[in-house]
Parts: C-alpha cells; structure tokens; sequence
C-alpha cells in the first residue's frame, strides 16, 4: 500500500468514525487532485470555467480548483 492509500484510509476511517461524510467526500476530492497530472487538472479547471490557469503549476492548479 502506498503512502498515498494510507493516508486516504486513514482520513476515510477517521470521517466515518465521527460520522462526518461530507467531509469525507472532500477529503478525497483533494487527495484525488494530487494523484491528477496537470493536463487532467486543467481540464477540469476549463470545465468548470475557471480562467487564467493555462500557465500555472500543479499545486497552483490544486489551489485554484480547491478555492472554486
């Protein structure tokens, strides 16, 4: 198991413990950017309609699709 899949199960058993499943969905939407090359975060940033991020850098991009 990567480091990765280690933290994603470790907040998922966390959220489900406490019963907070909204936040557990948001958790993994963030975990799922970083596992996103910058061509597919662009894409989602282009269909979401966000502007200005063709020239920004991965964690940019992160950023950007997080503060949406």
């Amino acid at each position: 198991m990567t480091r990765y899949e280690k933290r994603v199960l470790r907040l998922r058993n966390h959220v489900l413990s406490h019963g907070e499943k909204e936040e557990l969905a948001e958790e993994l939407h963030e975990a799922n950017l970083f596992e996103k090359s910058v061509e597919e975060l662009k894409e989602i940033a282009k269909e979401k309609g966000l502007e200005g991020y063709s020239r920004l850098k991965k964690d940019e991009l992160i950023q950007l699709l997080e503060g949406e």
